[in-house]
């Protein structure tokens, strides 16, 4: 394929031809040919593989040096590293085909392809953009400054675009210097923009305006032969791959052959049909041959074209110093200075002080980079620096007599000169006054000229003074030295007294100060307001009492009030006056609360006075009560409870609201007439829900909420049908049923009434019919519980009262020991027998009373026993004495146990507890008296004793 199109022809058909012309063409290199660049390497060989090149015409690098082919057949762009490693591909899917690409400074690959159209990719290779440009063919394209520049090989135009695609210019042929017949490959750099003419055998040169600079025609001496591709490095150095040519060249930033190399042939350094080209900074230099490769050589070094720049102020008397930076580092650097056109070297350092003698003169330092050995070559640079000169220092301060205080009329004004730093034969030849302008220059008067001092008039109020000193000295600048005042200059005048609308002030009421500003300067205002307290000879401030009104609170209450003016007038000092307004006294409420009684008023309910605004809102209140607008004694709190007397009458309330500092308000509410009142007692209930005969019942009625003057009624009485039939004379809290009661129920009629108050009546029933009582607690004793033959026996009962109509009913009975008892004898008291001896008597007490529960209790007492004695006989027996022992009193069964001294005999008793029982005995009882001991045992323990002592005297 062909990279352009001309005169209407298919762009293949006019590539197959350049490219056919290339293989026909060959201009050899001239006898004197400059160096040729170093071939370093062979890279991206067409082929089949990923890094392999095919149909590129055009390179580009980025910042790091890495190089970018267009593949106009793959549609794609290649990125290898500077040493010709393949890293990626950019643009596939995206590009129909490629033409030419461009880096610009943020990394963003720009490529044109068929179609009008140039598409941009990021760093990373993501599609940014795509547009369509008004080209037919945009062949090749740079990017610089911001900008695009594209060829169009069809029409030999160049256009400039913005990176959105927008058209900035476009440049066309129009014949005359810097015309083209072609235009393919593009460069831009530092301002300006390089065509490589195809056809017409040249570089040629604009800037960005598409003005033409130059053109660069010749290589090594002879014609240049089918420029395609140009590159330029930051030393202007322009590389140009020749299409018909012997391969490539670098020409210097004036068109001048640096170096030219290559010929026909597929060897290194040799091209078929060199049609790309690269130079970068370091004199890397990379060629691309169509279809087969391509190639880097590198350049001799040699330092960058460089301009020194000079520090310093010029001044005689001022070091000048002198920087220079070029690539490569140099060796070493040379310095010298000469003085105007002079060729004596005044100095060779990077240092040079110029004298007063020079003054006007033209300083001129030549800068040589040097190399190792001549390599690179040295390289110089010139700069200039004209003369001027030198400075004097000199310095003044203004001085106040009043310093506290800006410039005043009658204050004087001196300036005191620092003239040390004078050079000698210096002199101050002016001195003037004036004022300073509005871009804060000095404008002096001639009748200020010779004083160092300045009288402060009215006629400087407003503005600020200043004073020029001149100083003069041979070589030096004319030398003017100003001070100024800190300050505007201003005037003073007194303040009008103020007035008040309000000569006795009070406590809430607000006081108006104004100011007659008539006779105060022009433009005078009042920019100050101060209210206070009088204070001897001062006005005390009240804080955040600073407008023309003030309300005077309860603080200031008793006080004397003032206020102090402060007014402002252009160009004059503040003038403040203060005026003593008066004693503040006591105020009206701004505003007296509204008082009303809410709702219904009835006897016996509590209402309360509503109170509602009011100014000031924090005053107290005191309370009355009025009945028909009589006072009622004592009601004084803000509740009030209506008695049931009350009712029918006019109820209202007055308050009186107190606040410090105002008068008292005095407000009344409309009246409220008080209606019937409603009874509130809680409901009573019976103190039991069963009644007992003679136990009292009652019903308790609480009236600790009721009026104080109400009552309570009872009316018991028992109930019949719907009926309470009253029980005459019950009519108290409490009622006792009666035995004729029993089984009937009872009920009470009780009311409250009140004065005032609609009365509360109600029937009480309890649950239960009215039950038998239970008598009181009582208790029966037996006369004793251990009978013996012959006692009598009685229950008496103990207890209480008893009720009307009780009686006491005593039965008595036997029983043998741990039998049942059944009593069956009715008797008062009860005999023992010895009948009735080792048995045991029981006795059942019943007391019985109308309407009562009967109440009985049995008693049982112990075995009856006899009364314990013994007897005894004697007889003699075979020279034995026999006693006869004869006792009773035992219980039945019980042991027993005789003894007399030493001798003693045992048995048991019999039923009736008695013992007969003879007892022998030795003589030698004969001459004594002895005791017989009876005694009764019940067990191994003796439970029952009984001594019996028989004295008997022996014979």
């Amino acid at each position: 394929m062909s990279p352009a199109r001309r005169a209407g022809r298919p762009l293949a058909a006019v590539l197959a031809l350049v490219i056919a012309l290339a293989g026909l063409v060959s201009v050899a290199a001239p006898a004197q040919a400059a160096d040729e660049a170093t071939y370093v390497r062979t890279f991206a060989a067409a082929g089949s593989g990923e890094g392999a090149t095919g149909s590129s015409y055009a390179l580009a690098q980025d910042a790091d040096g890495r190089i970018y082919t267009a593949e106009l057949s793959a549609g794609v762009v290649k990125l290898y590293s500077a040493e010709g490693e393949f890293l990626r591909t950019i643009g596939q899917g995206h590009l129909s085909s490629a033409y030419g690409a461009a880096v610009d400074a943020a990394g963003n690959v720009h490529v044109t392809e068929s179609g009008g159209r140039i598409s941009t990719f990021d760093p990373n290779g993501t599609l940014i953009s795509s547009f369509r440009v008004d080209a037919s063919i945009p062949f090749q394209i740079a990017a610089s400054g911001g900008h695009l520049f594209v060829t169009d090989v069809d029409t030999g135009r160049v256009l400039k675009l913005t990176p959105q695609g927008e058209q900035v210019s476009t440049w066309e042929n129009v014949g005359g210097p810097g015309q083209r017949a072609s235009a393919f490959g593009i460069a831009a750099r530092d301002g300006y923009v390089y065509v490589a003419d195809l056809h017409g055998g040249a570089i040629r040169k604009y800037d960005t305006n598409g003005t033409h600079v130059a053109d660069f025609t010749q290589v090594s001496g002879r014609a240049m032969a089918g420029p395609y591709g140009v590159s330029v490095d930051s030393a202007g150095r322009i590389a140009v791959a020749e299409l018909y040519g012997p391969g490539a060249a670098v020409l210097d930033p004036q068109g001048r052959t640096l170096v030219a190399w290559g010929s026909r042939g597929t060897g290194a350094g040799q091209f078929q049909q060199p049609t790309g080209i690269s130079l970068d900074d370091t004199g890397r230099v990379y060629v691309a041959d169509f279809q087969r490769n391509i190639q880097q050589f590198e350049l001799e070094p040699t330092f960058k074209a460089f301009t020194p720049t000079i520090q310093g102020s010029g001044r005689a008397g001022d070091e000048l110093s002198v920087t220079a930076a070029t690539t490569p580092e140099p060796a070493s650097w040379t310095y010298a200075w000469t003085v105007g056109g002079s060729d004596e070297v005044r100095s060779t350092a990077a240092t040079f002080t110029p004298t007063l003698a020079d003054v006007g003169e033209f300083v001129t330092v030549t800068v040589t980079a040097k190399g190792v050995d001549g390599e690179p070559a040295d390289r110089s640079g010139v700069a200039q620096q004209q003369v001027l000169p030198a400075l004097m220092t000199a310095g003044a301060t203004l001085t106040d007599s009043t310093p506290t205080t800006p410039p005043t009329s009658g204050d004087v004004l001196t300036v005191v000169p620092d003239e040390s730093r004078i050079p000698e034969g210096g002199r101050r030849v002016q001195t003037r006054w004036g004022h300073l302008d509005d871009e804060q220059e000095c404008v002096t008067r001639d009748d200020f000229d010779g004083s160092v001092t300045y009288d402060v008039s009215n006629a400087d109020a407003g503005r600020t003074i200043c004073v020029s000193l001149m100083y003069l000295a041979t070589g030096y600048d004319t030398l003017v030295v100003g001070a100024a005042a800190s300050d505007l200059a201003v005037g003073a005048f007194t303040a009008p007294t103020p007035m008040t609308d309000v000569q006795e002030p009070r406590v809430g009421e607000t006081v108006t100060a104004t100011v007659d500003l008539d006779d105060a300067p022009e433009g005078a205002e009042v920019t100050a307001w101060q209210w206070g307290l009088v204070d001897g000879e001062d006005c005390a401030v009240i804080e955040g009492a600073d407008e023309a009104a003030f309300t005077p609170e309860v603080a200031e209450l008793e006080k004397s009030l003032c206020v102090t003016v402060t007014v402002s007038a252009p160009h004059h000092a503040d003038a403040t006056t203060t005026h003593a307004v008066g004693e503040v006294g006591a105020g009206d409420f701004a505003e007296s609360p509204a008082v009303s009684i809410p709702g219904w008023v009835e006897a016996g309910v509590e209402t309360t006075a509503t109170v509602t605004g009011g100014d000031p809102a924090d005053a107290e209140r005191a309370y009355q009560w009025n009945l028909d607008g009589e006072p009622i004694d004592g009601a004084t709190q803000a509740a009030f409870t209506p008695k049931g007397a009350h009712r029918g009458h006019e109820l209202s309330v007055t308050v009186t609201s107190s606040a410090r500092g105002f008068v008292d308000d005095v407000t009344t509410s409309d009246a409220v007439e008080v209606g019937v009142g409603t009874l509130r007692v809680p409901s009573p209930q019976p103190s039991s829900d069963r009644p007992r005969v003679g136990e009292p019942i009652s019903l308790p009625i609480d009236l600790s909420e009721a009026p104080e003057e109400a009552a309570a009624h009872w009316q018991w009485g028992v109930a019949a049908d719907e009926d309470c039939v009253a029980i005459s004379g019950a009519t108290s809290a409490s009622f006792t049923p009666t035995a004729d009661l029993v089984g009937k129920t009872l009920c009470v009629e009780a009311g409250v009434t009140a004065e005032g108050y609609e009365p509360l009546t109600g029937v009480f029933v309890p649950e239960h019919a009215v039950v038998r009582g239970t008598l009181p607690a009582m208790r029966a004793i037996l006369s004793t519980r251990t009978p013996k033959v012959g006692t009598t026996l009685t229950a008496p009962v103990m207890a209480g009262v008893l009720p009307e109509g009780a009686s006491t009913t005593t039965t008595w009975g036997l029983a043998q020991a741990g039998k049942d008892c059944r009593p069956v004898t009715k008797a008062g008291s009860y005999r023992v027998t010895s009948a009735m001896a080792g048995r045991e008597v029981c006795v059942r007490v019943t007391v019985t009373a109308p309407g009562y529960v009967e109440w009985s209790t049995t008693l049982r007492t112990g075995r009856v026993t006899e009364i314990a004695k013994a007897s005894t006989s004697r007889t003699v027996v075979r020279d034995r004495e026999v006693f006869t022992v004869r006792a009773q009193g035992l219980a039945p069964g019980q042991r027993y146990r005789i003894s007399l001294r030493h001798q003693m005999v045992t048995g048991k008793a019999d039923s009736h507890g008695r013992v007969v029982r003879k007892v022998r005995y030795g003589r030698g009882l004969k001459s004594a008296k002895r005791t017989i001991v009876v005694r009764g045992f019940d067990g191994a323990k003796v439970t029952y004793l009984k001594k019996i002592r028989v004295t008997h005297r022996v014979r």
